[in-house]
């Protein structure tokens, strides 16, 4: 018997949701893209219609109607900063420390100290220039220099990987992950701890 597949809600309806999200949610194997809700309802009842979902004016009507929720609305820090320290963080351990320093315009640089010893340093800027676009990473030690893949130019195949673990783990009844929410607690806890140092330390 096939068990009847997990209803999610999307809550928003920007560049994300709609090259990422929706498709994602849409194209996972035991995955209803069946609510979406946005700030403009219009624009959540475009989306909807696009996926043959439901778009809610009311948040807290959706919540009532769905297994889980998608969320694809801007963070309140930098999306780069929160990707590379996630990077680091299952490459070399959990982040210990964070140090800091605003460069020019909105560049940042961090050093990350790693439980163990290891460290690691970042830089990150969302306005370098269609030229300078990109994501470079590489690991090294006294074994030599290993670099990480390019990531990759369509979004929805890693999104739904990880729709497909998730939608795994609550059939299983399974609680834990690698990457679950405690894992962006504490990749959020460092990031919010390098903004407040960057702003501390910033003009004005």
């Amino acid at each position: 018997m096939t068990s009847a597949p997990l209803r999610f809600g999307l809550v928003g309806t920007g560049y994300w949701a709609h090259i990422a999200h929706a498709p994602a949610l849409t194209s996972t194997d035991g995955i209803e893209l069946a609510a979406v809700w946005g700030r403009d309802p219009r624009a959540a009842a475009a989306l909807a219609a696009e996926y043959r979902a439901t778009p809610y004016e009311d948040i807290e009507t959706m919540l009532a109607a769905v297994d889980g929720v998608a969320f694809a609305v801007p963070p309140d820090v930098q999306a780069p900063i929160a990707a590379a320290a996630a990077l680091l963080w299952a490459a070399l351990g959990p982040v210990t420390s964070v140090t800091a320093e605003p460069g020019p315009a909105d560049v940042s640089h961090l050093i990350l100290h790693h439980l163990g010893g290891p460290s690691s340093t970042v830089t990150v800027s969302q306005n370098g220039g269609e030229a300078a676009a990109g994501f470079e990473a590489y690991l090294w030690s006294g074994a030599g220099r290993s670099v990480v893949p390019r990531l990759a130019s369509d979004p929805v195949p890693p999104l739904r990987t990880a729709l497909a673990e998730l939608a795994g783990n609550i059939r299983s009844g399974r609680t834990g992950h690698p990457c679950d929410v405690s894992f962006g607690r504490d990749v959020g806890h460092v990031v919010a701890e390098a903004q407040r140092q960057i702003l501390a330390r910033g003009p004005g």
